[in-house]
């Protein structure tokens, strides 16, 4: 015993040194704050475990360990946990040595952390005073610390592997995630309850292979195993609950070939994608199946052989038994012969935990060989890449079990318990019924019995519910996932002018929670109609009655209906918000094209003033022109008939060179005048030019009504065309057409130039753009739309003037 009694007030039974080890090294990632202004320092539950288990490969702790199923980030994976390490965990919580913290994660999954308590950190400073330094403090401080800079590792999750690291570069990858295997030999196994018809083939035994596995070894890394419990004539059933249907089981039975002359075969999960070559290759890893009953809609029964590669010197003989029901509910069982040297007489739990974990495995890659690729995908919507880590909840049925002590002894939360938990997950109840045994765990139950048949209908009706009971827990935990996505596309939607990207992430966003959300609607209908279908079996004895009661069967039932509505409504919230996003984001997409058609209508207005601008540069460059040429041409007579001046003449010496040119002066004023004259001429002339190049008005008249393709091609005959444009486009042959009118009067005084564009081969005319200069108050956008139209119903050409309003005008 640890000390004596200061300090460990209501610690439950005695403190060992593995306790102080683990309060030792909670003590080196955590502390209390001492003032207002330190922060708490707690370190999360898995973590820790990961820190345990490097501890226990290096004989630091006296712990076992075995493969368990956790939820790691958004992954599900086996970790090899200590049992005793949580129970120790357990102890000093509740003689308050360390402080519990639970937190929830940004995937809504619920985190435990630990911190040192005071009280923990005075009882190791006491104990360390009373027995002097700790020697197992420099076996664990060499574990957990950089050797170069003595820094403290920290766990990291890298979505594979756990390693562990400083920020100085040490690095060391954890081989927690390494579920060890061991050599066994299984044969198939169904209960009575499971088979169906009275031509019942036998099931395989495989107990005369037995010896094939007396010179095969194990990966197990620790070879000094704790047996605490050992169970005799052991079977094992795995049930989960799958979407299945009546048609699903068609199409199961016609794959395996069930109504065949030659019936099952192998089978991969392989995607043959090149089907037109002569020959293929794939790696090693088939599954046998043989056809034990079937009904053609309703269920189907065989047995599986797996032919895994597994590592050097292990030697797995797998085959088991396959119950599938139009329901949903999945049963694979097996016979336990043999494991490592062990004979089925003497199979202890920590052998039978991996051989548990390596079965869930393969079982699931059998099944994903035989589902189809949507009942694939409905499983990969609700757990992600993990599919084949699966929850699945385990029935051990055994004929004897040692030491064979009363039920609530097996729950003393110490060795006993802790060897169950291994193989059922968390302990909840035990109960004595008659001989038998029940221990009910979180993940699976023991049922110690001599003869299983009486109650066996029991047993898998549990089963069954319970199954359906994980896909539930499963199925809540997802939907927090949805939730959460749906929380970041209603940010990305409210700060969406931040980003140039984020109408696509957007979009993208509410496409993929659309998809994941319709495909747990339709899973939730599928487990909806199973259990409204579900049938509960009657009790037909004073035991089976018993353990009915204790099983809980009928309130589990409506537990899971009561559960089964409030995810639909949960479901059918998502939908709503997703209705809304959508709406918004819609509005986004309206905001973004009004945006994009005020930029397209400024830009076309700068295009406009700049051709304008053009048109003016034009026109000065055609006066400069004339000037130019007038200039040239005097200076060509200059050089044809000489110097020649009108001053040479009598009539210039008389009225011109003597009164003006030899008056000091008056010469001078008249070039004055004469410029300041030709200035405002040619200012007048450009500012009419702009006045005229301003003036314009532009009607654009969308019609899209038939026309008489004849007279159209005769009243075009009669235009001088300036340019003609064709356009083919899928079974579209547009043709536009550009003239000038010539009739002035008859426009109001300015000829407009006119576009056209009509369907040649549908005879449609499309639109009209018409361009004329507004010359007075009479050319307008009505008159000029009217004289079109009716310019184009006296041609002939529209049996009717079309009456739609002008495009735009201006």
């Amino acid at each position: 015993m640890i000390g004596d009694a200061e300090g460990l007030e209501g610690f439950p039974g005695a403190m060992t040194e593995d306790h102080l080890k683990l309060l030792y090294l909670i003590s080196l990632y955590t502390k209390c704050a001492s003032t207002a202004t330190e922060k708490d320092e707690w370190i999360r539950r898995i973590p820790l475990m990961v820190l345990i288990y490097e501890l226990i490969i290096e004989d630091v702790f006296d712990y076992d360990y075995a493969p368990a199923a956790e939820a790691v980030g958004q992954r599900h994976v086996y970790l090899n946990i200590s049992q005793e390490g949580r129970d120790d965990i357990d102890d000093l919580r509740e003689g308050k040595l360390i402080n519990g913290l639970k937190i929830s994660s940004s995937e809504y999954q619920s985190i435990t952390a630990y911190q040192i308590s005071h009280k923990g950190s005075a009882l190791l400073k006491r104990e360390e005073e009373r027995r002097g330094p700790f020697q197992w403090k420099v076996d664990i401080d060499n574990q957990v610390r950089d050797p170069k800079s003595n820094e403290l590792l920290q766990v990291y999750w890298d979505d594979v592997n756990f390693t562990i690291r400083s920020s100085t570069g040490f690095n060391r990858v954890s081989t927690i995630t390494e579920p060890e295997d061991v050599s066994y030999v299984s044969s198939p196994y169904l209960p009575g309850p499971l088979r169906y018809g009275n031509d019942r083939r036998p099931l395989t035994s495989n107990a005369n292979r037995v010896g094939e596995i007396s010179s095969a070894s194990s990966t197990i890394r620790d070879p000094d195993l704790n047996e605490v419990i050992v169970l005799n004539e052991v079977k094992v059933m795995m049930g989960e609950w799958i979407p299945f249907g009546s048609n699903h089981i068609v199409a199961m039975n016609e794959k395996l070939g069930s109504t065949e002359r030659v019936q099952g075969g192998l089978y991969t999960a392989l995607m043959d994608e090149q089907p037109s070559e002569t020959k293929f290759s794939l790696d090693p890893g088939l599954t046998s199946v043989s056809i034990l009953e079937f009904d053609y809609s309703e269920f189907l029964n065989f047995e599986a052989e797996v032919h895994f590669p597994e590592d050097e010197g292990v030697l797995q003989i797998e085959q088991f038994g396959v119950h599938l029901k139009d329901d949903g509910l999945v049963v694979c069982g097996l016979q336990v012969e043999a494991i490592m040297d062990k004979l089925k007489d003497h199979i202890s739990l920590d052998h039978l935990s991996r051989l548990l974990t390596d079965i869930h495995q393969d079982s699931s890659i059998i099944l994903d060989s035989l589902l189809t690729s949507y009942q694939r995908r409905l499983i990969e919507t609700l757990l992600g890449g993990d599919a084949n880590n699966r929850s699945k909840f385990n029935l051990i049925v055994a004929k004897e079990i040692s030491p064979r002590l009363p039920a609530d002894k097996y729950m003393d939360k110490e060795d006993f318990e802790n060897e169950l938990k291994q193989v059922l997950g968390d302990t909840e109840n035990a109960y004595d019924v008659g001989d038998n045994l029940i221990i009910i765990g979180k993940n699976g139950m023991l049922l110690v019995t001599q003869d299983e048949a009486p109650i066996m209908n029991v047993i898998i009706c549990f089963m069954s519910l319970v199954s359906r009971r994980i896909v539930l827990d499963q199925y809540f935990a997802k939907i927090f996932s949805i939730y959460e996505k749906l929380r970041q596309s209603r940010t990305m939607i409210v700060n969406h002018e931040s980003s140039p990207n984020s109408f696509q992430e957007i979009r993208l966003s509410i496409a993929e929670t659309s998809k994941q959300s319709i495909l747990l609607e339709e899973l939730l209908r599928y487990l909806h109609e199973s259990l409204e279908e579900f049938l509960i079996p009657k009790p037909e004895d004073a035991p089976t009655l018993k353990i009915f009661e204790h099983l809980q069967i009928t309130k589990l039932h409506r537990d899971l209906n009561k559960r089964m509505k409030d995810l639909e409504k949960n479901m059918t919230g998502i939908r709503h918000e997703l209705e809304a996003q959508r709406e918004m984001s819609d509005s986004i997409k309206e905001v973004n094209m009004m945006r994009l058609q005020e930029a397209m209508y400024s830009n076309t207005k700068n295009l406009e003033n700049v051709i304008r601008s053009n048109e003016r540069s034009s026109s000065s460059l055609e006066i400069l022109q004339l000037v130019l040429s007038g200039t040239l041409a005097f200076d060509i007579l200059d050089r044809l008939t000489g110097e020649w001046s009108i001053l040479d003449t009598w009539w210039g010496q008389t009225y011109l060179k003597e009164p003006l040119v030899e008056t000091p002066g008056v010469w001078f004023i008249v070039n004055l005048l004469l410029w300041i004259i030709v200035a405002y001429s040619l200012k007048m002339v450009m500012e009419r030019l702009t006045t005229r190049s301003n003036s314009v008005l532009i009607v654009r008249i969308k019609a899209n009504v038939p026309i008489n393709m004849d007279k159209l091609i005769t009243y075009l005959a009669d235009k001088e065309l300036q340019e003609e444009e064709i356009g083919v486009e899928d079974k579209l042959v547009v043709r536009k057409v550009v003239w000038e009118e010539n009739d002035e009067s008859k426009w109001g005084g300015a000829a407009p130039q006119v576009e056209m564009s009509y369907d040649k081969k549908h005879a449609y005319l499309l639109s009209i753009f018409l361009q004329v200069e507004k010359v007075n108050k009479s050319i307008n956008e009505k008159n000029i739309r009217r004289i079109m139209l009716e310019d184009l119903e006296k041609a002939e050409v529209t049996k009717k003037a079309p009456v739609p309003r002008p495009e735009g005008t201006r």
